[in-house]
């Protein structure tokens, strides 16, 4: 029987910060599903039942039709209904499917539910389904909302041993979890794997080992992997080069972080306000007020408008500089940009 409980390993109940939504996406819909939905995030077994009763022949006899109903529980975020109407299903002898679970376990990744998706993988061997990429992909995700990168990264290392093929998307994933926590070196490790191997990587899998380097200002290793995306036949973005660029915040190499900055213009990336804003920051850390005003000024040649953020940076960095009255000039300005000052 399928349960929504969770392996022996894993706390009793999914933890997570993300609401789960509760409006309805718009898409084709079916009386059971409606019905399942109105029950609520987290409804009884006997309640789903009940539900269910009337359409299990048809399920029975057209497996699809499960499939679609639980594809619309993922789409609606109700990972638990997912669960629950596995173990329906399971109940009526009806044979469950890797369709099956990888809806279900997608149910998990959009609810932020990842210890029931790892639960239903769990559950996996005791169906004689085999995992499927989708459905451990979905796991791995999962996990990295949850902000669980040890999970992600140990159901990424398992998937040889469940003969499943991991693929760039999975790979992301599990290196999206370390970034996540921080861990820059598992995120490199993991990149480096997926380069020596036959995964692939793109711009997400850079994207994310660079955003692991920049929450530990580990600016040299995301100058060098932004410079080697080129020898990949990859193509940097905005976001590539905010990484890059927060890398070199976090330890006020403001040289670098303006150079970013200002290749962008030439690289024809239009900047957005975090890669301002992580240069403006680099400058403050290096106590030069000059080219925090000189960044702030040149963003409108990107028609962006300054947030508050750039703005109280470049007038605290004026501040320390014993520049009161640039200070001021910079705040002065802030409601006719429709940027409220903050304290």
């Amino acid at each position: 029987m399928i349960s929504s409980s969770v392996p022996p390993w894993l706390p009793e109940r999914p933890e997570c910060e993300r609401q789960r939504s509760g409006h309805r996406v718009g898409r084709q819909s079916s009386p059971a599903l409606d019905s399942l939905l109105e029950l609520g995030p987290e409804p009884a077994k006997q309640h789903v039942g009940r539900v269910l009763a009337p359409v299990l022949d048809a399920w029975r006899k057209n497996p699809r039709i499960a499939t679609g109903a639980l594809r619309g529980l993922a789409r609606e975020r109700r990972p638990q209904v997912a669960a629950e109407v596995l173990g329906c299903i399971r109940d009526g002898q009806i044979e469950v499917n890797e369709f099956h679970v990888a809806a279900a376990v997608s149910a998990c990744e959009k609810g932020c539910a990842w210890a029931l998706a790892l639960g239903l993988l769990w559950d996996m061997s005791t169906l004689l389904v085999a995992p499927a990429l989708f459905s451990c992909s979905a796991a791995i995700s999962a996990c990295e909302k949850g902000g669980q990168w040890l999970f992600a990264l140990y159901l990424f290392q398992c998937l040889p041993e469940l003969s499943v093929r991991p693929d760039v998307v999975t790979c992301n994933a599990a290196i999206s979890a370390c970034a996540r926590a921080g861990t820059w070196r598992c995120a490199h490790s993991l990149l480096a794997s997926a380069l020596s191997g036959c995964m692939g990587t793109d711009v997400i899998s850079c994207n994310a080992a660079m955003s692991a380097c920049a929450k530990h200002g580990r600016w040299k290793f995301a100058i060098t992997l932004l410079g080697s995306m080129a020898g990949l036949s990859l193509v940097p973005n905005v976001i590539s080069r905010g990484a890059a660029a927060s890398a070199c915040e976090t330890t006020g190499q403001w040289l670098c972080a303006l150079a970013l900055f200002a290749s962008m213009g030439s690289l024809q990336v239009r900047p957005n306000a975090v890669s301002c804003n992580a240069a403006v920051s680099a400058c403050r850390k290096g106590s030069d007020w000059r080219p925090a005003l000189s960044l702030l000024a040149s963003i409108a040649e990107f028609l962006l408008v300054p947030d508050i953020v750039g703005c109280s940076v470049a007038a605290m960095t004026c501040a320390e500089g014993s520049r009161w009255q640039l200070a001021f000039a910079l705040l002065g300005p802030l409601p006719e940009l429709h940027v409220t000052p903050d304290v």
